[in-house]
């Protein structure tokens, strides 16, 4: 078996609709209790930058692999990421895949699979905290999926990317979004917002002054969990993808109540209870969710004649449309 090669672009341009993306978040999370998933290991070189490495083994699809992802300061985006797919029987290694864009798309898909489970019902307003890549993913795939009441989109104003976010926005001419509006602080989103999602990579301290500032009813999706910290005491209920991922947060002894988000899809704990507690969910990512994606985008690619032997290294920009 020669090892395939996948570049963001080749992967792009697979014909993947965004109620699959859902879909594979829930299939993979029907899976959690059956893999071998570690927590990621990271590394530091300096405060502001990092390498996760993320293994796991899945025994069901026959695949073992790794997701490595790192972040640099001052580059567009911030985040990059490469996967190694294995054939867990033989040990071969099938593929090396772009990580940049599966980790993109699978951390909207989650991010929204887990907005439809826990968001309060009828909910209409949704804040962005960071308007890079995974927001627009996050965005998108909300649109395009999203049942009741059209949106009000609410924006963080950062330097220029509220403006160009807002252009995103209605490019996607979708019936489900009514309106866009810009703020200039974090209280404000929370204000106007029944969901708020951050993608913020970093953060040297808490967003917001206040944690009351979060409403009843509001749902928090803190995507790599900085700024939000003092909000954990306040919620009713903290979930999480992986509870050993988030065992270290400064607060976790003080969760009103933890849970993973495979054991609600399983039905084995609650979800929301009622309209008015709030929740915050912490999707830190898996090697879990990433290496069944990279799996069925490979099959996919082979499927549809795309098998690829030579690699691009993207540029790093905000490339995600």
């Amino acid at each position: 078996m020669k090892t395939q090669l996948f570049d963001f672009e080749q992967l792009q341009q697979l014909p993947l609709t965004e109620h699959e993306k859902i879909n594979w978040v829930d299939q993979a999370l029907r899976l959690q209790d059956q893999v071998e998933l570690p927590a990621k290991i990271s590394l530091k070189p300096s405060q502001e930058t990092f390498y996760n490495f993320m293994p796991v083994v899945i025994p069901a699809m026959n695949i073992a692999g790794v997701k490595v992802i790192d972040r640099i300061p001052g580059h567009q985006p911030a985040l990059t990421s490469h996967i190694l797919l294995y054939n867990l029987a033989s040990g071969e290694l099938k593929a090396v895949l772009d990580g940049t864009y599966i980790t993109a798309i699978r951390t909207g898909a989650v991010a929204v699979h887990s907005i439809q489970l826990l968001a309060k019902s009828q909910f209409n307003r949704v804040g962005f905290i960071g308007l890079g890549n995974q927001a627009r993913a996050t965005a998108k795939t909300l649109l395009a999926t999203h049942q009741g009441e059209p949106l009000q989109v609410v924006l963080l104003r950062y330097k220029d990317q509220a403006a160009a976010f807002k252009r995103y926005l209605l490019s996607l001419q979708s019936p489900h979004l009514v309106d866009v509006k810009v703020v200039a602080r974090p209280e404000a989103v929370f204000a106007e917002s029944d969901v708020v999602v951050s993608s913020v990579t970093y953060a040297e301290k808490d967003l917001l002054s206040d944690p009351n500032v979060m409403r009843p009813g509001t749902l928090l999706v803190p995507i790599h969990t900085r700024g939000f910290m003092n909000l954990d005491p306040l919620v009713d209920r903290v979930y999480c993808d992986a509870i050993a991922q988030i065992r270290n947060f400064k607060y976790f002894n003080r969760f009103k109540a933890v849970a993973q988000m495979d054991a609600v899809v399983k039905g084995e704990v609650p979800g929301r209870q009622n309209d008015q507690e709030r929740l915050t969910v912490y999707n830190i990512g898996t090697a879990l969710q990433d290496l069944f994606f990279a799996e069925r985008l490979y099959e996919m690619a082979n499927a549809h004649g795309q098998a690829s032997f030579d690699w691009h290294e993207p540029q790093r920009k905000a490339w995600y449309q």
